[in-house]
């Protein structure tokens, strides 16, 4: 009986130990789990921070690939626009290079209309007022040498027509 009893006393006291051990091992598991609780509110806290800058991450971008494809469209405009002046640049240095080259065709036709309106003048000189015989004798000498025909006449008033139109387009407007 005594060894019934000491066995009985050996698995009380065991199952004691046990106990406490067991006990021991709760209180820690539950000391891990409120850590891990803690943790795990923790990094949802920070997931959610996370998820927040992500969102606003995503926003930024969004409106970050908007705004590019605008400056794109506008780039694209802008060269289409640039393409167009620099077609009419062209266009004006061309007009300029033709509107050159007419303005000195007309200074020299203009030169020419004078050189032949002043030979024609000095063909035509009226004597000097005052002298009867040498007006007389004046006429006469021009009539032998030149006599204006109505041809002449009119090819004259042609070179001073001629003259003033190349007068008008030379003088600013």
């Amino acid at each position: 009986m005594q060894s019934v009893l000491d066995a009985e006393i050996r698995s009380r006291n065991d199952a004691l130990r046990l106990k406490k051990k067991m006990e021991g091992d709760l209180n820690e598991m539950e000391v891990q789990l409120g850590h891990s609780n803690r943790q795990v509110a923790e990094t949802q806290k920070h997931l959610c921070t996370v998820q927040g800058q992500l969102k606003d991450s995503q926003l930024h971008l969004d409106d970050a690939i908007r705004s590019n494809e605008d400056l794109k469209e506008q780039l694209a405009i802008v060269e289409r626009r640039n393409g167009l002046l620099q077609e009419e640049l062209e266009e004006m240095k061309v007009a300029l290079e033709q509107t050159e080259r007419t303005r000195r065709l007309s200074e020299q036709e203009l030169l020419d209309a004078s050189d032949r309106v002043q030979l024609l003048h000095s063909q035509v000189r009226p004597p000097a007022p005052g002298s009867r015989s040498t007006v007389s004798a004046g006429r006469a000498s021009r009539k032998r040498r030149y006599l204006p025909t109505t041809s002449s006449t009119c090819l004259c008033s042609r070179f001073i027509m001629g003259a003033s139109r190349a007068q008008a387009l030379l003088l600013p407007k």
